[in-house]
C-alpha cells in the first residue's frame, strides 16, 4: 500500500450552489424570516430564493427592482451603475434600504409581514440635492464641488418607531453631516393617508384598528394573511425632512 501524505486533507463541500450570473456581490445582508439580500456591484440587490418543496435548498438569486442596465448582456459590465455598499433593514417596519457608491438610496417594502416579495418602491439618486431643499438645506448643503464630495453618503440606518415616527432612515455623509428621510405621509391628525385614499370614511379607514407597540398606540390592519400586523402605513416614498450639521467628535469616514 502506498503511504498516505500527511499533506492530503479532507475538505467537505458546500452542500448547495447556485449560479451567481457572473455578478460580484459587494453587500450581504439577513433579513426578516431568514431571507438572504445581497448587493451587487452592477447596482442591483438580489435575494436568494429558496426551492418551493425545500425551504433549505436555495434555488435562485432574483434581482429587485431591476432597470434597464440589468437587462444588458455582461458583457457590457457595470456601466451605467454604481456598486451597492450597503443593505439595512427596519425589522419594524418591514422596510429595505440600499446605499450605492454614488449616495443613491432605494427603498423596498417587505409588507406588512415582512414576508412578502421585496418591491422597490422609491429611490433618491441625488441625495445632495434632496437634502438642500428641507429647511435649513441649504445653509448646511451649499452646493459648491468641494461640498458635494464631502457630502457623499457613506452610512445608513433605520429610525426606531421608540425614537420617532414621522422620520424612518437617516444617512450620514463623509464629515458627519445627518440627512432624515420619510418614507410615508402623516396627516395633520397624525394618522396615515396612503396615495390614491380620500380622507374620510373609505373602507380603508373602517379597516384600522389601533395596537400598542412600544406603549405608543398606531394604526394597523389586517394584511393578506389575515392577521392584525403593525405598520399599516407602508413605504412608497423617500423624502429628506431634515438635515443636522456634524456631531463636533465627527471624524471623515473614509
Amino acid at each position: 500500500l502506498a503511504k498516505v501524505s500527511e499533506d492530503v486533507r479532507v475538505e467537505q463541500q458546500p452542500l448547495h450552489r447556485i449560479s451567481a450570473g457572473n455578478v460580484r456581490f459587494t453587500s450581504c445582508l439577513a433579513g426578516p424570516a431568514g431571507r438572504i439580500f445581497l448587493g451587487g456591484a452592477d447596482g442591483l440587490v438580489y435575494e436568494l430564493v429558496y426551492d418551493a418543496t425545500d425551504s433549505s435548498r436555495p434555488e435562485v438569486l432574483s434581482p429587485l427592482g431591476r432597470s434597464i442596465w440589468g437587462f444588458l448582456p455582461s458583457m457590457f459590465g457595470t456601466w451605467g451603475s454604481a456598486a451597492i455598499t450597503q443593505l439595512v433593514v427596519d425589522k419594524e417596519r418591514h422596510t429595505l434600504y440600499s446605499l450605492n457608491a454614488a449616495s443613491g438610496i432605494k427603498v423596498f417594502d417587505l409588507g406588512s409581514s415582512g414576508e412578502v416579495q421585496a418591491r422597490l418602491v422609491a429611490e433618491v439618486s441625488d441625495v445632495y440635492t434632496a437634502a438642500a431643499n428641507t429647511k435649513g438645506g441649504k445653509e448646511l448643503f451649499s452646493g459648491t464641488a468641494a461640498d458635494r464630495k464631502n457630502a457623499s453618503i457613506k452610512y445608513i440606518a433605520p429610525i426606531s418607531v421608540a425614537e420617532s415616527t414621522r422620520v424612518h432612515l437617516m444617512a450620514v455623509t463623509a464629515d458627519g453631516r445627518r440627512i432624515y428621510f420619510s418614507t410615508y405621509g402623516l396627516t395633520k391628525e397624525g394618522s396615515y393617508i396612503p396615495p390614491g385614499v380620500a380622507r374620510g370614511r373609505s373602507s380603508f379607514a373602517k379597516a384600522m384598528l389601533a395596537t400598542k407597540v412600544n406603549s405608543t398606540l398606531i394604526p394597523t390592519c389586517n394584511d393578506a394573511t389575515g392577521t392584525d400586523a403593525p405598520f399599516l402605513q407602508r413605504p412608497y416614498k423617500l423624502e429628506a425632512k431634515a438635515v443636522r450639521m456634524a456631531m463636533p467628535h465627527s471624524r471623515r469616514i473614509r
